[in-house]
């Protein structure tokens, strides 16, 4: 009885045990069937060895090697050192955390490793420890995907960022991002020469604690704006006080920032310093209102000097006028002195008797005086004529009835000098081919003035 139990116990024990052998060899299938058709490449690493265990077939479509090719060769045989070193780092710092608190949690890392053509490809590996039945881990299974593109098209962005960043930092204006509460995420350093303040005690920090109250506020009001409006403010002049005191005048545009769904995430602005240039306008107007200054004095100065121009010009014309007729009170008083008091003399020593030459001298003395006279009263016509005094003198003498002779006598010349200024009066009377007899002409003159 005892026997016959014992050989019907082995033979459950024994159908159990395959019936579990063929439950699991279907679980077996099942997963592996599972693990092909997943996007993810499903892998096992033994813990002690770090050689693969197990690799799903997708890891000969992303990486070219089948699954038998991998299995068994270790990890660091297909990783990147810089990957490996990676992985090394993670793993020391779980497995020492797992031993005194046991961790569930995957870890995902992006690593580098070689296909086996030889170039390089980017897998994203999530993984966790998988433990034996005391609860010991043993291995480390998880699943990886191709995140080549991701990868390569990030390396692109970090190129793009920093050119982007080392424009930024080279340019002379400044430049920087704030998010939505205007704390500073980035400035270049000219940004820094021109607040004054270092990138490390902006970044992170509000821009109102950089600033003077009244900057801080129409800064505010501008992102107000551009954020309200979503348009762009450009050129819009801005004064700072740096740190160091200094007041900066600057030109400033300020943008919207907005994350890739497009929505707003905080501002960037150029500030460019126009210090310079306002020192140099205040310079010039300094100096127009000094010239202006100088140009009003002296056209007062003028002003004066023209006044006391006039003035003296008054006081000339006064005294010109005073001198007018002054000259016209002793020419009368000449006129009438030689009509009343020496004419009348010469009329009565002529009517004496004198021999025929002090007749004459006395008519010369008589028409000299009223040759004198004449320019007192206008300008005789033989002044008209532009005669010379010596032919003034024949000419009155010829107007009183003298002869050549008599002339030449009276005036003690040559006979032939009487003759030679005869001929000069009558060319400068216009008479040289006229038959006009000259002491007609003279006397006719002399009625008419």
């Amino acid at each position: 009885m005892l026997f016959s139990d014992h050989i019907r116990k082995n033979k459950i024990h024994i159908r159990e045990k395959n019936q579990a052998k063929i439950k699991l060899i279907e679980n077996d299938k099942k997963y592996r069937l599972l693990a092909g058709k997943i996007t993810e490449i499903v892998w096992a690493i033994d813990l002690n060895s770090f050689q693969f265990e197990y690799l799903s077939p997708l890891v000969e479509q992303i990486a070219g090697y089948r699954p038998e090719e991998v299995i068994g060769v270790p990890l660091e045989r297909f990783v990147r050192p810089e990957s490996m070193e990676h992985i090394q780092e993670i793993f020391h710092r779980r497995y020492q955390k797992t031993l005194s608190q046991p961790c569930t949690k995957p870890q995902t890392l992006d690593l580098g490793v070689y296909h086996k053509s030889g170039k390089t490809i980017w897998l994203e590996a999530s993984a966790r420890f998988y433990r034996n039945h005391h609860h010991e881990a043993v291995g480390i299974v998880g699943i990886a995907r191709d995140c080549t593109k991701r990868k390569l098209a990030e390396e692109i962005l970090r190129q793009r960022e920093e050119r982007y960043r080392n424009i930024l930092s080279t340019i002379q204006e400044g430049y920087c991002e704030v998010d939505l509460s205007g704390n500073l995420l980035f400035c270049n350093k000219a940004f820094c020469t021109i607040t004054g303040y270092s990138q490390a005690e902006m970044w992170g920090r509000n821009f109102r604690r950089f600033m003077q109250k009244e900057e801080a506020e129409k800064l505010y009001r501008i992102f107000s704006d551009v954020l309200k409006t979503e348009t762009p403010v450009k050129s819009i002049e801005y004064g700072i006080t740096r740190r160091d005191g200094e007041r900066q005048h600057l030109k400033i545009s300020v943008s919207l920032l907005n994350d890739p769904d497009g929505r707003p995430m905080g501002f960037c602005g150029i500030a460019r310093s126009i210090t310079e240039q306002k020192q140099i306008e205040e310079k010039l107007r300094r100096a127009y209102d000094e010239l202006e200054n100088q140009v009003n004095e002296r056209t007062a100065a003028l002003k004066k000097s023209q006044l006391e121009l006039q003035h003296a010009n008054t006081a000339l014309k006064v005294l010109l006028e005073q001198k007018e007729e002054n000259k016209a009170i002793l020419e009368k008083t000449i006129v009438r002195n030689v009509k009343e008091l020496v004419l009348p003399v010469i009329s009565r020593l002529s009517q004496g008797n004198l021999s025929d030459k002090q007749q004459g001298y006395m008519d010369l003395l008589s028409a000299n005086l009223s040759q004198i006279t004449k320019p007192f009263v206008g300008k005789s016509p033989l002044q008209y004529a532009n005669l010379t005094p010596t032919e003034v003198q024949v000419a009155g003498m010829i107007k009183c009835g003298k002869t050549t002779k008599e002339i030449s006598e009276l005036m003690n010349i040559g006979i032939s000098t009487v003759d030679f200024h005869r001929n000069n009066i009558r060319k400068k009377l216009g008479l040289k081919k006229k038959k006009v007899n000259l002491q007609t002409f003279l006397r006719s003159q002399e009625a008419e003035w």
